[in-house]
């Protein structure tokens, strides 16, 4: 919140009306759809079953999933941790910047926001997801 607060000071629009999307964000995009939709089937499968011997055997596909969600939560970690790296070392430089120079930051921060904004998004619709599967 406090990077779309000064995006929003710096360029006078919310961050939410940017248009680019980092490539990072482009390419994870289809395989968390994926994940997503996978996941939701097998959640709403678990929840029409009435016998224990049924959700008995959708455990190990319920299993395969949580893995396979594991994974790319841990790729999102990954992207997380470069992104705050990235914003901390822009933040160190900032202060030693001159106005223009700090305006030319303004695109690495509106990308770093949207990569950001994207990862925490779906790190929590992962995690619902994980949750459910588990608890199903």
């Amino acid at each position: 919140q406090r990077l779309a607060h000064l995006l929003e000071l710096l360029t006078g629009e919310k961050p939410g009306s940017l248009q680019s999307i980092p490539l990072v964000v482009m390419n994870f995009f289809m395989k968390i759809t994926s994940l997503i939709q996978q996941s939701d089937r097998l959640i709403s499968e678990a929840a029409r079953l009435t016998s224990p011997i049924l959700k008995a055997r959708q455990f190990p596909e319920r299993l395969e999933m949580i893995d396979l969600l594991d994974a790319a939560l841990q790729e999102l970690n990954l992207i997380l941790t470069q992104s705050i790296e990235e914003l901390k070392n822009l933040d160190h430089q900032w202060a030693e910047e001159s106005p223009d120079q700090q305006a030319a930051s303004i695109p690495s921060l509106q990308r770093l926001y949207t990569t950001l904004a994207y990862t925490l998004r779906w790190q929590t619709q992962l995690n619902e997801r994980k949750f459910q599967l588990a608890n199903s």
